[in-house]
């Protein structure tokens, strides 16, 4: 009976010094995050783990900005050796907001010699979306929208691929090597990713300023007419210069406007139904 008490309290005085005296063990640490599809719930994001470890470690996230959006819960298990591991998860809601932003895991434990940081950036997939189409030149189109990862463009016209003589493109740039009126019609891109795709149409006329070749026929043209019938005013009478007058008559009998006077005169020179003009010298 004696010797069962004397196994008892030497198994209770080990335990003790094992307890309080056993070396600290510095924690395995991991991150482990998860892959994000946008969406409206709210989803684990991370976990960061520091195991095995004695004593105890504490964690904490560094968030920056996402303060306010993200939460995060911590549990502590003990092991049957005398270690714990840490477990500490972030939670959030999926928006493209968050995309982009790093976050980082700090673990702190006496068996450390400083801090350890374990850092990652949040990345939200989504589909394409927001697809529109712009002009960005006279003979070039570009598709543009958004998805992550960035989707791929694939061009095309009444769902045929396009013959590299007539066109090139250049990631979403579609540029027509040729301007003609076989190429009118209607084209279509098509944007995706691994998340999913969309498309977009437009309807193409024909390279509108790159050909100046009618506007400079038609200026000349007009340029040719204006002289051609100023030519004609002036052989034909209706326009004439004469001691810098300018007469300009309708018929026969009309006026002209005599130099100095400021009256006027028939064409015939006769003064039959009026008064002599005098001259400006009388």
């Amino acid at each position: 009976m004696r010797e069962n008490c004397w196994s008892c309290l030497l198994a209770c005085i080990f335990t003790f010094l094992s307890t309080f005296h056993s070396p600290p063990v510095p924690p395995s640490t991991s991150l482990n995050s998860t892959l994000l599809i946008l969406g409206n719930e709210e989803v684990l994001l991370a976990t960061c783990t520091a195991a095995a470890s004695r004593p105890a470690a504490q964690l904490r996230w560094i968030t920056g900005a996402l303060e306010k959006n993200l939460r995060e819960t911590t549990s502590v298990t003990e092991l049957d050796n005398g270690t714990t591991t840490t477990v500490s998860s972030l939670f959030g809601v999926p928006r493209r907001e968050i995309s982009g932003h790093e976050v980082q895991c700090v673990v702190n434990s006496s068996a450390l010699a400083e801090e350890h940081r374990e850092a990652f950036t949040l990345q939200v997939f989504f589909p394409p979306m927001n697809v529109t189409i712009v002009e960005t030149s006279d003979d070039t189109l570009e598709c543009v929208s958004e998805g992550n990862p960035e989707p791929s463009v694939r061009w095309t016209r009444s769902n045929k691929t396009l013959p590299e003589s007539d066109f090139r493109v250049d990631g979403g740039k579609l540029t027509f090597l040729r301007c003609a009126s076989d190429l009118k019609g209607f084209y279509q891109c098509e944007v995706s990713n691994p998340y999913g795709q969309q498309s977009q149409q437009v309807y193409w006329t024909v390279c509108s300023g790159s050909n100046p070749a009618p506007w400079i026929l038609f200026g000349f043209s007009f340029f040719l007419n204006v002289i051609g019938a100023v030519w004609y005013w002036y052989k034909s009478g209706y326009i004439t210069r004469s001691s810098g007058v300018l007469r300009v008559p309708t018929d026969s009998n009309s006026a002209e406007m005599v130099p100095g006077t400021g009256r006027g005169r028939d064409s015939s020179g006769s003064h039959e139904n009026g008064p002599s003009v005098m001259s400006a010298a009388s």
